[in-house]
């Protein structure tokens, strides 16, 4: 049984779960650097190409903040009924199409629509919201450990990939970074979005990766385990009683003594009051 639960703590092999938050980690990375954290290096560019106040453009990218954060409980519904799979593939569609109206827009309304209601909309859903619930699914023992590799994928992906955007920014222009944006999610991000599984369940695991076989050999090892400390308990109290028996013995002879001595000290202090 130790054995067992040994190899259970320390699986020798890849669980599907990991390999699949790989994926997760390169969505996470790409999302990250076009959009997260690479939507500052396109105000400039932007406002210069469309004659934009720093106000007005500013004004876009702050309130495609604000829109993520409001539609936090729409997108926890769809994740709820339709699940993570097909909340991710209609974010990455929409980030796509998103890019392309963005990377092709001429005023500052196009820029407008093509940045709040697409981008902005569909990459929060997909890949930040989406991608957490796919995590706390997958994952229950480790979930933190998993959540941190999330976290570290899209830090590190946008620190490779923003000082490249920058310089092809420079290079070319922004509406080329754009277009290529537009590419990364239409061509890679949604092929491996259709490669993810919606829970363990769905393919018949558990939670890290555990198989139901893997769950009741565990949880035979545990009760097991639990016996052994009753009857290993139990032996040890069975040990003590005779001490017990002594201490009890001792305390029911000195009670009896005291019940002989108060009625004889009280007699002789009758007499000496008579």
């Amino acid at each position: 049984m130790s054995s067992i639960a040994s190899t259970l703590r320390h699986p020798r092999r890849i669980a599907l779960g990991w390999r699949l938050l790989g994926l997760v980690s390169v969505i996470v990375a790409l999302n990250s650097s076009f959009f997260e954290r690479g939507a500052t290096i396109y105000l400039i560019p932007v406002q210069a190409s469309l004659n934009l106040s720093r106000a007005r453009a500013s004004l876009i990218f702050s309130l495609a903040r604000s829109e993520g954060a409001m539609g936090g409980p729409l997108v926890g519904y769809a994740v709820d009924r339709f699940g993570t799979k097909k909340t991710m593939t209609v974010g990455a569609i929409l980030a796509g199409i998103g890019f392309i109206i963005f990377g092709t827009a001429s005023s500052f309304w196009a820029f407008a629509v093509a940045y709040m209601l697409f981008i902005s909309f569909g990459a929060t859903m997909a890949f930040q919201d989406a991608t957490s619930a796919w995590v706390n699914t997958w994952f229950n023992r480790f979930r933190v450990r998993a959540m941190a590799v999330r976290e570290v994928s899209g830090n590190l992906g946008s620190s490779i990939m923003i000082p490249i955007m920058v310089m092809l920014i420079a290079a070319y222009s922004w509406r080329t970074v754009a277009i290529m944006a537009a590419v990364a999610y239409l061509a890679i991000i949604l092929p491996l979005t259709q490669m993810l599984k919606d829970s363990p369940e769905s393919v018949g695991l558990l939670p890290d990766g555990v198989t139901p076989e893997e769950e009741s050999i565990a949880r035979e090892a545990a009760v097991a385990s639990r016996e052994d400390q009753y009857r290993n308990s139990k032996n040890n109290s069975s040990d003590r009683e005779p001490d017990r028996h002594r201490v009890g013995l001792k305390r029911h002879l000195l009670f009896e003594r005291q019940k002989r001595i108060i009625p004889s000290q009280q007699a002789i202090a009758d007499t000496k009051s008579n």
